[in-house]
């Protein structure tokens, strides 16, 4: 999905919105 080239900006940002998604959709559970 985000595995475009081997790219370090890429693969970064990809995780950053991976997990801001995640932080987002567990917000409801995890709400500190």
């Amino acid at each position: 999905m985000c595995n475009m080239r081997s790219r370090r900006v890429i693969d970064i940002f990809c995780i950053i919105i991976g997990f801001f998604v995640i932080a987002l959709s567990t917000d409801n559970v995890e709400a500190t």
